[in-house]
């Protein structure tokens, strides 16, 4: 059963340099904002018919947070539980907060990513739709020494990431012109970002055919969508959803048309060249267009050729103003903020699901990055999903508890890299 709609990845050596842990005080932790700043919140009930209102990529119902009375959002008790540090310029900690909702266990990573030899990266499994654990996925790319797991997915069906995929080796993975296109990312000019971001994906004969999607798990009514050889196998009616009725494929080899129908949907091949899928009628109108033997060269890009970037369901913080008011459901949770003032990417890890943590909600996520220092911040895939890796004495290890008591298999997510300057 497919878990999300349609909505779009490197590959890299599998090796890991092995540093030695330095425990040093990382940067501290500032204290939660004033309550008076967390008053006004709502409860959000997800709508199943949603997806922008789903807390995860599992969809498991989370526990309703207790409503709390102006003042009362606070912290009762703070204990770190470690620190250590992953590389140089890159720090681990661990807190256990005593909340009036319950306890927390929460995680910090920061990378500053103006020090020599720091970088933060796109992790994924080598094609769009493998899934790897996090270890695995991080494992992968040299010198990685932190890692978190990343966008949300389609996990009951092709288990593609729903959104955009860059990484700095080997450029744009998958993406989508419109609709879950709020992204972490950097510029070309070395600093991070967050907003939204979408491709462009044109066929150059035809920049009027609606192509609206790279690599995504499958195609949305009204649009035609593109699958490459990093999707990995192709994957028929998957595609469209199990939709047989007004679809085509077209599959362009070398720039060129050599084939165009309503049938033979490819499944379990190699993809040789590109295939151009249409859903709905006028989609499929619009794709029956391009002729056999014509050429058709399919283009994409995102503005300003950004060298690697991430989408995530949510920016939740934007120039220290909290944009959700979302303060119903516990969940573990993955997020990424900004700090400026310390030129640091922040990785925020929350556990969940579990006697020993209750999890956060999303308005709790964007209140926590703030505390931390971010002025921006975006929420990734939460629940199961929720995983962080880093750099110990023998190399990288899991630091949370995964609340399906194991990691679970995803698609991509974000890394951190040391290359030791020479």
């Amino acid at each position: 059963m497919r878990i999300f709609p349609a909505l779009l990845v490197t590959s890299a050596l599998a090796a890991v340099t092995t540093l030695a842990v330095v425990v040093v005080d990382p940067p501290s932790e500032p204290e939660d904002p004033p309550a008076a700043e967390q008053a006004g919140t709502q409860r959000v009930t997800p709508d199943p018919d949603d997806p922008s209102t789903w807390q995860t990529s599992d969809r498991v119902p989370g526990e309703i947070a207790r409503p709390l009375p102006e003042g009362a959002r606070r912290t009762i008790a703070k204990d770190r539980r470690l620190r250590f540090t992953a590389a140089p310029g890159v720090t681990v900690t661990g807190w256990d907060e005593k909340t009036p909702r319950g306890p927390v266990r929460y995680y910090v990573v920061r990378a500053a990513w103006e020090e020599r030899g720091v970088s933060v990266d796109y992790a994924h499994g080598g094609k769009v739709k493998k899934t790897a654990p996090v270890s695995e996925l991080v494992r992968r790319t040299p010198d990685a020494v932190a890692g978190i797991n990343g966008d949300f997915f389609d996990i009951g069906d092709t288990g593609a990431p729903i959104g955009l995929g860059v990484d700095r080796g080997t450029g744009i993975w998958k993406g989508n012109e419109n609709g879950w296109t709020q992204a972490f990312y950097f510029g070309k000019e070395g600093t991070p970002h967050i907003k939204s971001i979408g491709l462009d994906v044109t066929i150059r004969e035809r920049p009027e055919l609606p192509v609206l999607l790279l690599n995504n798990p499958q195609v949305r009514h009204g649009a035609i969508g593109v699958y490459t050889r990093r999707w990995g196998l192709a994957s028929g009616y998957q595609w469209t959803d199990g939709q047989k009725k007004d679809v085509r494929i077209a599959h362009v080899v070398d720039g060129v048309v050599v084939s165009n129908g309503k049938a033979g949907f490819p499944s379990g091949s190699k993809i040789e060249g590109q295939y151009l899928v249409a859903r709905g009628p006028w989609a499929s109108e619009q794709l029956a267009k391009l002729k056999v033997g014509s050429k058709a060269h399919l283009e994409w890009s995102m503005p300003n050729d950004h060298p690697m970037g991430i989408t995530g369901n949510m920016i939740v913080l934007k120039k220290n103003r909290v944009l959700t008011s979302d303060d119903g459901e516990m969940h573990p949770r993955t997020a990424v903020g900004i700090d400026r003032d310390r030129k640091q990417v922040i990785f925020l890890v929350v556990e969940g699901r579990q006697s020993f943590s209750r999890g956060y909600t999303m308005e709790e996520v964007a209140l926590k990055l703030r505390a931390l220092g971010a002025e921006d911040g975006i929420n990734f895939d939460g629940g199961g999903s929720t995983t962080l890796v880093a750099q110990r004495k023998h190399g990288l290890k899991v630091i949370n508890s995964p609340s399906d008591g194991q990691q679970r298999y995803v698609p991509n997510g974000l890394e951190v890299i040391y290359n030791k300057p020479q």
